[in-house]
């Protein structure tokens, strides 16, 4: 989960949430809060720098050179921003018209070697389009060396009939 963190530095952070031991079907509500140790860790440790790619697109704050970063990452077809949505802020991911209000960032590949000169994830986003309307949609993304691509098309797109993705999520993701 990627959320948030006000302050006089707002910043975006992440953890695991996990599934409870008893019940694989329910979340553990103990894991809705970051613990970096004890029965709960969720912390990221060591894939921190992973999953810091994604976090470190949507800049908050003056800060330039994430503001810089994210400018490289979306080729300068994306545009990423933290938008205030009533009571909440959501990230937003904006491609020319199309307006992509993530809520889940679903990860099917990456690169295992940490020796390879060119590394990547790709997987599909999950998001909404109005953020006002309880319908869900995924579609692929491909993260390679520090650029994210967001295909365009409406063959593309999947809608998903609840919030949580069906088993079936990892099909059709991006070919290498």
């Amino acid at each position: 989960v990627y959320v948030l963190m006000a302050g006089p530095s707002p910043s975006l952070d992440f953890w695991w949430i996990k599934p409870m031991a008893s019940n694989k079907n329910a979340l553990e509500a103990q894991t809705l809060d970051r613990h970096s140790k004890g029965e709960h860790k969720n912390d990221p440790g060591r894939s921190r720098a992973l999953y810091a790619q994604f976090s470190d697109l949507f800049a908050v704050g003056d800060n330039a050179t994430a503001a810089e970063r994210s400018l490289k990452a979306g080729g300068g077809l994306l545009r990423f921003e933290v938008r205030s949505e009533g009571p909440s802020s959501r990230a937003l991911i904006l491609s020319g018209a199309d307006r992509y209000y993530v809520y889940l960032i679903w990860q099917e590949d990456w690169t295992s070697n940490p020796f390879a000169r060119s590394k990547y994830i790709k997987g599909k986003l999950l998001y909404q389009r109005d953020p006002t309307e309880s319908r869900f949609f995924a579609r692929p993304y491909a993260y390679r060396d520090g650029v994210l691509s967001i295909p365009p098309g409406a063959e593309l797109e999947q809608e998903i009939h609840s919030l949580m993705p069906p088993n079936s999520i990892g099909k059709w993701c991006l070919a290498d």
